[in-house]
């Protein structure tokens, strides 16, 4: 019951008419709105009389949602960012006669909001229009879509909060349709790393900040180790908004952002993105494809995700990396959710103990004419309603995350995008095996246990008649979805697919790795400690590999190439610390990625020779023959 919510005993945005509208909340049986009146309309439709809102975070990323058509439509985050407004404040633009509101209702886009920090924005909002003399008003059901509070609450809370304001107020409830930019936008892909910046690959542009008195700060002392470039920045012409180039060294392009006028400053957004537009103009000379920025310490504790939302929507057609050398790291927002601590009486999720396998073979006859899991014509229902979730577009470039997190049978590998997450439900050991009863319940248990603490509402899975080429029937899998997400909140989508083949073909050959022939590509593994292995050894025979291996540089995820002569091309994958570590996986992925790259532009040799290795983990090959 949306009433019945509990309030935490601590709330920094708790005020006495804060207190007030709960206690009324509650009290009230049946409440009669006057001030907020919903209707079917398009809110960017709305009539230019009418002001708009809707709720962001501090960081003002606004990628998701409704939010990435205001920012499409009425811009200026730059703006918006110089305001500067911290949780429960408002964020304001000006559009000929009219305002469009911010409420900045959360820290991270990532996070959520709570009903206090809401109840706080709306205060600002209604003071606004008291002082503007605004006439009449339009908004989404704001907090309520991805923000997952209940409209029941948001609604009479608008209305106690407006009650005695001169104002009208539409809500507009039209669903944008699928594909249509409030749901979908295309923004540069944002990757956190943890070396510093003087360590980023080549053919990468590098952003610095400064000021206009001449700010030395820390990344550039470490960028000058490498590039030499403070004597020429100190004579450089520097004003707000202007950018000094650097760029002696082909492989990369030095770009000072000056964007304050003294050192003790706050960052000037405005500069900041004129910096950025100017960079993006001066790489059409250039056509680099990687941008890198280094985190810097701030008394404004988000500002390097303002930096990085600035970065991300500006730039265009570039990947975009931070990195967070050190003590910063802390720094990182890793878990989506952990400022959601809204006032309801959803309480967290714990696993039932009660749901074991014989549980469901018990009650599998029961629990077969329930409705949990939809048919197929209501999954395309559900499409045209509000659109398929999205996950990662190229599951591929993920594969080194998922094994990363080195599940066994009967585990659950997860991936997050964005609000979405893509579940692989881990049935078997390789793809020759088949799977067992026990171990698919156990991956679907899994995956219900995270959907439940993750609040997810809807879960799409793919329809199998004979669930692929494991000896699986599709009923029994379905009857073991009814059984565990009975009573749960939780709505099962069965929706078909179509089955992609692997285009490489793959050989197994009880020959070593340095008898490959002509035109190879040769992988080998190795670590940071620089130790020998034996393939090392083996391939040393042929093509004198040692010397060049132990006088290379050696970090987590680079790559060490060594073209001995036109017919090989050697490279060495740094995927572990030291010897004794297990391969890290996502180091991997890098590397063959970046061998991949380096093929396509120079060799194009179309055989790759890779040696199997011993390991602890019994699978370790098959998972290394998958990336």
């Amino acid at each position: 019951d949306p009433r019945g919510y509990k309030r935490r005993p601590r709330d920094d945005f708790e005020n006495p008419e804060f207190f007030k509208y709960e206690k009324e909340f509650r009290q009230n049986k049946e409440i009669e709105y006057v001030k907020t009146i919903e209707i079917e309309h398009d809110l960017f439709l709305m009539p230019k009389e009418y002001s708009l809102a809707h709720c962001v975070a501090e960081d003002m990323n606004m990628g998701s949602g409704i939010a990435v058509q205001f920012r499409r439509d009425f811009k200026k985050v730059d703006q918006l960012l110089n305001q500067r407004q911290k949780t429960g404040g408002l964020a304001v633009l000006q559009d000929y006669d009219r305002y469009i509101y911010y409420l900045v209702t959360k820290r991270y886009s990532s996070g959520k909001p709570t009903y206090a920090t809401l109840f706080a924005s709306l205060q600002k909002l209604k003071q606004h229009i008291i002082e503007n003399r605004v006439a009449k008003l339009a908004m989404p059901r704001i907090g309520c879509g991805l923000d997952r509070l209940e409209w029941e609450n948001v609604k009479y809370m608008i209305e106690f909060v407006f009650r005695d304001v001169d104002v009208e107020i539409r809500i507009c409830n039209l669903q944008p349709i699928e594909g249509s930019p409030q749901i979908r936008h295309k923004n540069c892909r944002v990757t956190n790393v943890d070396y510093p910046i003087q360590r980023i690959e080549e053919g990468t542009i590098i952003v610095y900040l400064s000021s206009e008195d001449g700010e030395i700060s820390e990344e550039m002392n470490l960028l000058n180790e490498k590039f030499n470039f403070l004597n020429e920045f100190r004579y450089s012409r520097k004003s707000k908004g202007r950018v000094v180039y650097f760029n002696r060294n082909e492989n990369y392009l030095l770009c000072g952002c000056i964007v304050k006028r003294i050192e003790t400053d706050p960052i000037d957004f405005e500069s900041f993105q004129t910096c950025i537009y100017d960079i993006q103009k001066t790489n059409k000379k250039y056509s680099f494809y990687y941008i890198g920025f280094q985190a810097i310490r701030d008394e404004d504790t988000i500002v390097n995700y303002k930096i990085m939302n600035i970065l991300r929507n500006a730039m265009r057609d570039v990947e975009v990396y931070i990195c967070w050398p050190g003590d910063l790291q802390h720094m990182i927002v890793k878990d989506r959710f952990s400022d959601y601590n809204p006032k309801t009486s959803a309480e967290k999720y714990t696993p039932d103990r009660k749901d074991t396998t014989d549980n469901w073979r018990n009650n599998s006859s029961s629990t077969q004419n329930r409705n949990r899991v939809e048919t197929e014509q209501e999954t395309r229902l559900y499409q045209q309603k509000i659109g398929m979730m999205t996950v990662k577009s190229n599951i591929n470039n993920y594969l080194g995350e998922l094994l990363q997190q080195k599940q066994k049978e009967g585990g659950l590998a997860v991936l997050e995008d964005g609000s979405d997450y893509l579940y692989c439900l881990v049935i078997k050991q390789s793809p020759s095996s088949a799977p067992t009863s026990s171990m698919v319940f156990s991956s679907i248990q899994k995956m219900r246990d995270h959907a439940m603490s993750s609040r997810v509402k809807k879960i799409v899975i793919p329809q199998m008649v004979k669930c692929s080429k494991d000896t699986f029937n599709w009923s029994e899998v379905k009857c073991m979805l009814e059984y565990l997400f009975q009573k749960r909140n939780i709505d099962i989508f069965v929706a078909p697919f179509q089955q992609v083949k692997q285009k490489n073909k793959l050989t197994h050959v009880k020959s070593a790795l340095h008898q490959m022939k002509p035109s190879s590509i040769i992988i080998y593994l190795a670590s940071e400690d620089g130790y020998v292995s034996e393939e090392i050894l083996s391939l040393d025979k042929r093509f004198k590999l040692v010397a060049i291996f132990k006088n290379s540089k050696k970090y987590l995820g680079d790559v060490i190439q060594y073209k001995p002569d036109e017919n090989y091309v050697l490279y060495g994958c740094v995927v572990k610390k030291v010897q004794t570590d297990s391969v890290d996986f996502v180091a991997l992925q890098q590397c063959i990625l970046k061998i991949n790259e380096s093929n396509n532009k120079a060799e194009k040799f179309s055989n790759v020779g890779i040696q199997a290795v011993n390991d602890n983990d019994e699978a370790i090959n098959l998972k290394i023959i998958t990336v």
